[in-house]
């Protein structure tokens, strides 16, 4: 398992602000300080079943890393993430970032596929044993999407696009306050998200049972009895 916390409150070190989000299109709920933990009645790895695989994707500055890092200890999953597992693959050292032209380095399509092949065969390894996985990427465009849709399907396990949506005054300021941390993974700046944005496709390519938006800083507890509701009726 890889990626750590980079500790914070709240999607990127950042404090919620004001009223209640939702979990669209159905579901309110509230903000929270810190992820809330789980009804003592209900376990979180009892809510979502074993195995099944959880894809958490969005634009850069969403909070898909913040959600994923604290989503994949209350189910009790692997973590694999994509910004993560292409620092260790091209050997960056510590603290220091790309910041030359978009899809060129080790953003090319031709790495991108490599940093999603390996994160797939991680997480085949992770279900074939039984276990939950949680991928951390952007997942933006379909070509990246249909091999993680396939392998769940071929293996039989429920899977889901947890695609977290955020405002995009907070995007920006999330990646200002962030380019200026070395140790943060993530090397996307407001243009890299300008141009994923761009290329974002709808997830016109799964079904709705697949696939569910959720605001950045919704409340840990709702997320997790909302994923958990809809890899199970997979299972129905």
């Amino acid at each position: 398992m890889e990626g750590a916390s980079n500790g914070g409150t709240t999607p990127e070190g950042e404090e919620c602000e004001g009223g209640a989000c939702s979990l669209p299109p159905h579901l309110l709920a509230r903000r929270s300080a810190k992820p809330a933990e789980p009804a003592t009645e209900e376990r979180s790895d009892d809510v979502v079943p074993a195995p099944c695989l959880l894809l958490v994707c969005g634009l850069p500055a969403s909070g898909k890393s913040w959600l994923s890092e604290h989503l994949a200890p209350l189910v009790e999953a692997d973590l694999f993430q994509s910004d993560v597992r292409r620092r260790r693959m091209f050997e960056v050292p510590d603290g220091e970032h790309y910041r030359g032209p978009y899809d060129q380095g080790m953003y090319t399509p031709e790495a991108k596929q490599r940093v999603y092949d390996s994160l797939r065969a991680d997480a085949r390894n992770t279900i074939e044993s039984g276990r939950r996985a949680v991928v951390d990427g952007s997942f933006v465009q379909r070509r990246w999407r249909a091999p993680f849709a396939e392998l769940g399907r071929a293996l039989g396990c429920p899977f889901l696009f947890v695609e977290v949506v955020c405002d995009e005054e907070t995007v920006r300021r999330r990646i200002e306050a962030r380019l200026r941390e070395r140790d943060q993974p993530s090397d996307a700046d407001w243009n890299v998200y300008l141009k994923l944005k761009e290329q974002r496709e709808p997830f016109d390519d799964v079904e709705p049972l697949q696939h569910v938006e959720v605001v950045s800083g919704t409340d840990m507890h709702e997320v997790v009895l909302t994923l958990g509701a809809k890899l199970r009726a997979q299972l129905a």
